[in-house]
């Protein structure tokens, strides 16, 4: 790999410590990625039917000598100790510069902010939300540009994310033409959502959400806009300061001893750029269900909704019965998704299985595969 040939060309100097810096969290971002997907979260180990030693990914440090090792996995535990060792023995040689489609440093405290959220590490949470909000340079989009800033790249909220141009895109398969109802037309916004925008239609978010008259339905081309005239043209933003704020206030609100003041400025101070609705209603009273509202119409179609649900032990509900599920128009078949159900997690394929000792198929396989 990268980082096992780079000593060779360690000349000492700043930016070569920057260079794996950045490759470290780079390798820490997919590490706790995919970890989302192929295991349990790590506040629910241990809880209903997920057990305290449940298998993630593995973690790759090195490359393996051994094809078949590679498919082997390590516990959740042990695969967010690795993410956090990676990202605290490394944050301080990030640059602080700005420069797109790279980490620096408040990145890494972006991610770093994340990732203790997940771990249920409310201070250091807050710590690192805190110092990206009042030191990182960053400002939050304004009510009368929130529409304009998804059809530009690296604008004021954005802490991170993956640029993308008219010669490196990722063609047919990129956000803007999955969401655009000309492309894909791949995502709808559900019936709930659509409630939720018609109950405060002063809420600038909602105007992502455009309709379309053929399908009837809405679709959020207006965050995934594309740029110069091209769907393709794309950039997903990974981090956000918008993040920062929710996480400070989630964190200040589970903290030990709770500050629900400090928790509903936070969400008072990111709720009036976006509406004129009670645009200060968390000053006076604030409770885990309306952090989780600001985090689901803020991050709508960030890759966020479900693991904020599971992660604190809850359900994702699409129905309840035959005739709702009609009315929503879902043609999933499960319509409530605990945080245990084991179809919250992806199964390893069938060729990685194959290439396990046939002992080691089925503790190496999730549950219920």
């Amino acid at each position: 790999s990268m980082l096992e040939k780079a000593p060779a060309v360690d000349d000492g100097s700043n930016r070569y410590k920057e260079v794996i810096a950045e490759f470290k969290f780079v390798r820490a971002l997919i590490h706790f990625e995919t970890c989302r997907y192929y295991g349990p979260l790590p506040g629910t180990l241990g809880h209903g039917n997920i057990k305290a030693d449940a298998l993630g990914v593995r973690i790759t440090k090195e490359v393996p000598d051994n094809i078949r090792k590679s498919f082997y996995r390590d516990k959740v535990s042990d695969v967010y100790d690795f993410i956090i060792s990676e990202m605290e023995n490394n944050v301080n040689a990030l640059p602080k510069t700005k420069k797109p489609g790279y980490f620096n440093y408040y990145a890494g405290k972006a991610l770093m902010a994340r990732v203790y959220l997940y771990h249920e590490d409310w201070d250091k949470a807050l710590a690192c939300a805190e110092e990206v909000i009042k030191n990182g340079g960053y400002e939050l989009y304004e009510r009368n540009g929130y529409e304009e800033a998804w059809k530009a790249a690296n604008t004021s909220e954005s802490i991170f994310e993956i640029p993308s141009s008219e010669f490196d895109n990722e063609d047919w398969s990129s956000l803007g033409y999955y969401a655009d109802s000309a492309g894909y037309a791949a995502v709808t916004a559900t019936l709930d959502f659509v409630n939720l925008m018609q109950a405060d239609p002063d809420d600038i978010r909602f105007t992502l959400l455009v309709y379309d008259h053929k399908f009837k339905v809405y679709r959020p081309m207006g965050k995934y806009p594309g740029r110069e005239g091209n769907k393709k043209i794309c950039n997903a933003k990974v981090l956000r300061l918008s993040e920062m704020y929710l996480i400070a206030a989630e964190a200040l609100f589970k903290k030990p001893v709770p500050d629900i003041a400090g928790a509903g400025k936070y969400l008072s101070d990111l709720r009036e750029k976006r509406s004129l609705k009670d645009s200060r209603k968390y000053d006076s009273h604030i409770t885990m269900a309306d952090i989780l509202y600001e985090r689901r119409v803020e991050l709508f179609c960030e890759s966020h909704r479900c693991w904020d649900v599971w992660r604190n032990l809850g359900t994702v509900v699409r129905w309840t019965t035959p005739d709702e599920k009609d009315e929503k128009g879902h043609y999933a078949s499960l319509g409530q998704i605990k945080f245990d159900n084991y179809k919250a997690i992806w199964p390893l394929s069938i060729e990685e299985i194959d290439l396990m000792a046939p002992e080691d198929r089925v503790k190496q396989q999730n549950p219920g595969y």
